[in-house]
């Protein structure tokens, strides 16, 4: 009887048993665990190793939550992502059955994609030319590629050397073998470099971006001064137009353009509260705007830029927005200009310790269907979607003249001018006497016009830019009272107009005593017969002159403009 009621209790232990390990068989196995420093990149690829879970016949690998394959027993190689960022790396075990167990711990891995090195830097120490360049995250190394022609491709450029440091001597340019005097016509010599970038496991950094080193001019003397400054091209007055009126008189021109016919000249007139339509005799057509906050009404419109198809963009320094009008004058939007973020730009709006509330636009080109505008206070290009005003983006302009890169300040009147083809950018700053230049696409400053110390290639008022039938750059100056022309493709002085209280040279101005001058020219623009349009006050208007035979003349043979 003991043993029936013993064989009654074991047959019951013996089915819970049974089912007790038939219900561990079912489990699903147990979540993976990484070994130590694992997983890791090794080369172009990620690697995840990991201890055997008993029981799992495959293991499945995940990225950021998403499968991307399995493998048999670990390890497990996968390529390492394309793009930068972070990514989540887990690992779960399967068992015969089909059954998944629980994720792996993360295992991060930070995918860093090398960038093109910044702030390049050219010095001339001696008689040798030194190179910097900030340094980039996670790069181990640096190939320096060099070319003498400045049509080559990035990709033709020749390895000059590799180095693990942000600096490099290139002792083969040698100042003393390049440099040129000033005014003599030959070609400064030039150098194009570029640095790419490469870290441990063989990543580059992009092939781009070209940094230009010109050897520096010798300084002029007195006699090359003196020679450069009576160099002057003849023009004489073909008429003035005065757009006067008892309700619609200039008050304060700040920016004026020719549409793309070249004969119908728009301006802008800040004090006056509007913008202004004339023929190519200077009658006016009409005008649009009134002062006042709402759309459509200006509180000071200041430059404006025009597109292909005419439609016209006006940035309102008082209001910190910018207009788009179409060739009628029709409001097509108005938007308000954004600022930056950024401590290292916000300084420059600080007066007082009381920050500006807007920020204060100055002049606008068009690119790439993106209205491109300089802000006066930070010397920032602001970009937007010319068709609806989006803020796209930002870029600032560097003055490295004094040996170090700084944001520009670009206190007082500015304006822009942009060379499409070489897609550089113009900047002329009227406080700072510079015209920058700068390339459209990056932002990096190419060179200055105006640094000069003598009179020649010197600013005291920069008031207007534009470009010669034959793509040089003409500047107004209202201090000087002249228009300086510069070769368009180097930047350098070639001649100038204007009056005898422009030369600073006493000898010079006693022999252009018969010269007569420009009345404080601002706004410059070329018309269709490619003569001058030069606005040079409200009681005078647009002076609009031509050249005379094409050439240029000596002032000290004591001829004179008609």
């Amino acid at each position: 009887m003991l043993c029936n009621s013993l064989k009654r209790l074991v047959v019951p232990i013996f089915v819970v048993i049974m089912l007790s390990v038939a219900s561990l068989s079912l489990a699903a196995p147990t979540a993976p665990m990484y070994m130590p420093n694992f997983p890791m990149l090794a080369g172009d690829s990620v690697m995840l190793m990991w201890i055997p879970v008993p029981g799992a016949v495959k293991y499945k690998v995940y990225v950021n939550g998403k499968p991307i394959g399995e493998a048999p027993a670990p390890p497990y190689t996968t390529p390492a992502p394309q793009e930068g960022g972070a990514y989540k790396y887990t690992v779960t075990a399967v068992d015969a059955s089909g059954a998944e167990g629980p994720h792996s711990k993360e295992g991060n891995i930070d995918i860093i994609k090398l960038t093109q090195p910044k702030g390049f830097q050219s010095q001339f120490l001696g008689d040798t030319l030194n190179l910097r360049w900030s340094g980039v995250k996670m790069a181990k190394i640096y190939d320096i590629y060099k070319s003498e022609n400045k049509d080559d491709k990035p990709e033709n450029f020749q390895l000059l050397a590799s180095t693990e440091d942000t600096r490099y001597v290139d002792s083969k340019v040698k100042q003393s073998e390049h440099e040129v005097t000033r005014g003599s016509g030959k070609p400064q010599k030039k150098f194009y470099y570029t640095i790419v970038a490469k870290d441990a496991f063989g990543g580059t950094s992009p092939m781009e971006k070209i940094e230009t080193v010109a050897i520096p001019y010798k300084d002029v003397d007195g006699g090359g001064t003196k020679d450069l400054i009576l160099k002057i091209r003849r023009s004489k007055l073909v008429f003035v137009a005065k757009p006067l009126g008892s309700a619609t008189e200039i008050v304060a021109l700040s920016g004026a353009l020719m549409l793309s016919d070249k004969e119908t000249i728009v301006y802008t007139d800040p004090m006056g509260h509007v913008i202004a339509f004339l023929d190519k005799r200077g009658e006016r057509i009409r005008t649009v705007g009134e002062k006042g906050p709402k759309p459509g009404q200006f509180g000071m419109p200041f430059k404006l830029g025009v597109d292909e198809d005419d439609n016209l963009y006006v940035s309102d320094s008082l209001r910190g927005a910018l207009f788009a009008y179409d060739a009628n004058g029709a409001l097509l939007y108005s938007t308000k200009a954004q600022l930056p973020n950024d401590p290292e730009i916000l300084k420059f709006y600080k007066r007082e310790d009381r920050p500006f509330k807007f920020a204060k636009l100055a002049a606008s080109v068009i690119y790439n269907g993106q209205v491109y505008i300089v802000e006066k206070v930070s010397g920032v290009i602001q970009r937007y979607d010319k068709d609806t005003g989006e803020f796209l983006g930002y870029f600032t302009v560097k003055d490295s003249d004094s040996g170090e890169e700084k944001i520009a300040f670009f206190p007082g009147p500015i304006d822009l001018l942009l060379d499409k083809k070489n897609k550089k950018l113009y900047v002329g700053c009227s406080v700072a006497r510079k015209v920058f230049v700068v390339d459209i696409d990056t932002g990096e400053a190419l060179y200055t016009i105006g640094s000069s110390k003598n009179f020649v290639g010197a600013f005291m008022a920069i008031t207007g830019l534009a470009f010669t039938p034959e793509g040089d750059v003409l500047i107004s100056d209202s201090a000087l009272h002249t228009v300086q022309v510069f070769n368009g493709e180097t930047g350098e002085y070639m001649y100038h107009m204007g009056d005898k209280k422009a030369i600073a040279d006493e000898k010079a101005k006693g022999q252009r005593s018969s010269i007569k001058g420009l009345n404080f020219p601002t706004a410059l623009n070329i018309d269709s017969q490619g003569r001058m349009w030069i606005y040079v006050g409200a009681m005078k208007g647009f002076m609009v002159r031509e050249w005379i035979n094409d050439d240029i003349w000596d002032a000290s043979k004591d001829k004179s403009e008609e």
